[in-house]
């Protein structure tokens, strides 16, 4: 996609160093003896009319990081400042004021919409919980079943008699009832076929140049992220390892995460093909994370200095990137990890620890 995104001095967004663990066990007096880190010290923004996409792995904290800006769930350390407001600890009024301006579409239709609810009265309710009247409810959901390219009669349907593209659109109009700024996708498209992928994916990107809105737009398909997002976020084991223009990231990754992501995507053109590369092990346990950077026990490239120091992000032009390739090595030094893995293929040398 075009990398081209808001120029906006304000982001619409704002997450400053945001932590949540959740108890994983406790012992026989009911004290808790051991934390699941899904989210550690994550920072992204996002301005009006910009999709940021956040890509990992199943387990990687995406969703978790996404009901925290949403307030579904609160934030153990860190800020969350919505249009230049400070949401972090916001309840009651506060809390449901700043929901007018931030909504969120679910990757399950069938479960996030009532089947036994008309699809008008789907769509009507976020309006009726803020007070509108029952003649603007009205005048309002008509228009919204128009945004998202279905007709005046499905508004008398229930939600159950819908495909699973068309619940879809009733959760996306559901989401922009109340107008907000800022919309989180959480896998909108991951449960529909291709063909519906690409048409609820080409409604997004309409609906968001009409009304200028911002989407975190979270998926573990790349392809997708970076089809529709002007910058992309790679998350694993709980943080943020790369930051950047969609098309940097997407043709020339930084993290050898990212690139094994990326690797492991079918690709129709054989000359374009990346070469395969094979993870071993699975993700470690957010329960135990390895010392270090997160990802060393399944890194090629690992350095002793990885299995000691957890790295941070640092910038290199666009991009942001936590790795000890690039500020330690240093081999990369901001170049892509495709660089590094030809130096290495004609002789180079490994690098120091």
């Amino acid at each position: 996609m075009n990398t081209t995104g808001s120029t906006a001095s304000t982001p619409i967004l704002e997450v400053s160093e945001v932590s949540k663990s959740f108890p994983a066990s406790k012992d026989v007096f009911g004290r808790v003896v051991a934390r699941l880190q899904a989210v550690v010290e994550a920072s992204l923004t996002i301005n009006p009319g910009e999709t940021l996409g956040l890509v990992g792995e199943s387990g990687s904290g995406k969703s978790t990081l996404g009901r925290l800006v949403m307030r579904l769930t609160d934030v153990d350390a860190g800020r969350i400042v919505l249009d230049g407001d400070d949401i972090t600890e916001s309840n009651g009024p506060e809390l449901r004021a700043a929901r007018r301006k931030m909504q969120i579409v679910f990757q399950d239709p069938q479960s996030s919409l009532d089947p036994n609810w008309l699809v008008r009265d789907i769509i009507a309710e976020p309006l009726r919980a803020y007070g509108v009247s029952r003649a603007d409810r009205l005048s309002a959901t008509e228009r919204l079943l128009a945004d998202v390219g279905l007709e005046h009669a499905h508004g008398s349907r229930y939600a159950s008699e819908f495909s699973g593209g068309q619940r879809q659109r009733v959760a996306i109009a559901r989401a922009l009832a109340l107008e907000p700024n800022l919309v989180v996708c959480d896998e909108p498209v991951s449960a529909l076929d291709v063909s519906t992928q690409a048409q609820v994916l080409s409604l997004l990107e309409a609906l968001r140049d009409r009304r200028n809105l911002a989407y975190l737009f979270i998926a573990h398909d790349l392809a997708v992220v970076h089809h529709i997002s002007h910058r992309i976020a790679v998350m694993y084991l709980g943080r943020i390892v790369e930051v950047g223009p969609a098309d940097d990231v997407y043709n020339r990754p930084r993290h050898p995460y990212t690139e094994a992501l990326l690797s492991a995507m079918p690709n129709p053109k054989p000359a374009s093909r990346r070469q395969r590369i094979l993870l071993t092990g699975e993700m470690p346990s957010p329960v135990d994370p390895p010392p270090g950077c997160r990802f060393q026990t399944r890194c090629a490239h690992a350095m002793d200095l990885c299995r000691r120091v957890e790295p941070e992000l640092v910038a290199y032009g666009d991009v942001e990137v936590a790795c000890h390739l690039h500020d330690t090595g240093p081999e990369l030094a901001g170049a892509s990890v495709t660089e590094i893995s030809r130096g290495r293929s004609a002789g180079s040398a490994a690098p120091a620890s």
